[in-house]
């Protein structure tokens, strides 16, 4: 089997990327959750590494989730990706080089495109600057490259399917078939890692993610440790993957009007099969998922909170001097009893503050923030008011006493 990548370059689109996996708060998958929980088959758990989503293939290319970013014949120590050097990865091939000869025997085949997927240690996360999860304190340093599944690409004709995919099974744990490309007949086999696949890799010492346990997905999801771990952001989430299915279990970075009304989809669907086969244990689900994404509303608005007070503090300030200068009042009479001004110039400053959460990846605002929003906008603008009343008035006393003055001297 031939496979070229001298069509590939530095900024070249991945053309072999990892399946997308559906996670317990991804939109538009109720159903297919609902059903998983009620099947309650056994998975694996793994720490999800909040890393940089990275791939290195026997081709000799090295790609970010999306482009290619090296290849090994460049002098890797003198490159780097998001500020981290890319080093490691001269040991990587050397590594691999090694694992394909295995992969090729227990095979019976040659030349096989072998792709290795995995998260690459930022020095903070792929999601902060900082060390948000305490990876150091795991272990996981810095430069670092741990794998999470394996690719085989494979070019033969449709009658070897079956040949490439029973030998994956048999190889390795979870796999997964997607066909890229009818017109050369490419198909990528993907594997989740499983106990059984870490072991080959371990051999080479190449290093993969660590397994915590194994369990039922309605235990997994009502694991106390692993619920307050997400509760509390201890962790960015977990992995659960089996022979066939692969899903997220991770705490909710942003919320959505489309992404709430899924959850809720979801614990509608989820309520009515449980109504046909009831079981304790199915409500605890229910109560643990519908938990954590309460959590993470209160979680989120409270950063919500904190973005307003910067705004309110930093940016809403420069209308201060518009307020004391009264270009939005006309007259005393104005500031002590219009309010339609200042209903319009609240909703003015609102619209503005919605804009910052937007681009701060906060498009949802519940509404009992946006209540508090608007009451912390009026609060400020009533205080200047307040303030400017009393300067009027003393400028008229002031005014009131040059006037006595001027005319005592006359």
């Amino acid at each position: 089997m031939q496979h070229s990548s001298s069509s590939l370059s530095i900024g070249s689109c991945l053309p072999y990327p990892w399946p997308k996996t559906v996670g317990f708060f991804t939109t538009n998958q109720s159903e297919v959750l609902a059903e998983a929980i009620l099947l309650n088959d056994e998975f694996v758990v793994s720490e999800k590494i909040d890393g940089c989503n990275i791939s290195v293939s026997t081709q000799g290319w090295i790609s970010s989730r999306q482009k290619i970013i090296a290849f090994r014949d460049d002098d890797l120590s003198t490159k780097k990706f998001h500020q981290v050097s890319l080093k490691e990865f001269d040991n990587v091939f050397k590594k691999l080089d090694e694992f394909k000869k295995e992969i090729e025997t227990l095979c019976s085949e040659t030349s096989l495109h072998i792709i290795l997927y995995g998260e690459f240690i930022l020095k903070g996360t792929a999601s902060s600057p900082f060390d948000i999860y305490n990876y150091k304190e795991k272990e996981y340093n810095t430069g670092e490259f741990y794998i999470f599944g394996i690719g085989i690409v494979d070019n033969q004709t449709n009658d070897w399917f079956p040949v490439m995919e029973n030998n994956m099974k048999r190889i390795f744990n979870n796999v997964q078939v997607t066909l890229l490309n009818p017109k050369l007949n490419e198909t990528l086999y993907t594997s989740m890692l499983g106990p059984k696949s870490v072991g080959k890799l371990d051999k080479f010492g190449l290093k993969s993610v660590r397994f915590l346990f194994k369990d039922h997905l309605q235990s997994i999801l009502t694991n106390p440790t692993l619920v307050n771990h997400l509760k509390k952001r201890k962790t960015e989430g977990f992995v659960l993957h089996n022979s066939h299915q692969t899903f997220k279990f991770k705490y909710i970075k942003n919320l959505s009007k489309f992404r709430i009304r899924d959850h809720l989809h979801m614990m509608e669907n989820y309520l009515k099969l449980i109504c046909v086969n009831y079981d304790l244990k199915e409500t605890f689900v229910l109560q643990s998922l519908d938990g954590i994404f309460k959590n993470d509303q209160k979680w989120i608005n409270s950063c919500s909170k904190r973005v307003i007070k910067n705004f309110i503090d930093t940016k809403v300030s420069k209308y201060d001097g518009e307020i004391k200068n009264g270009d939005f009042c006309l007259c005393e009479i104005c500031l002590v009893k219009s309010k339609s001004w200042l209903e319009y110039f609240i909703l003015f400053v609102y619209n503005k503050v919605k804009q910052l959460m937007a681009s701060n990846d906060f498009p949802y605002i519940d509404k009992s923030v946006e209540l508090e929003i608007q009451s912390k906008i009026r609060s400020r603008f009533q205080h200047l008011m307040k303030i400017r009343l009393i300067e009027l008035n003393e400028k008229k006393e002031n005014d009131q006493l040059v006037e006595k003055n001027q005319e005592k001297e006359t």
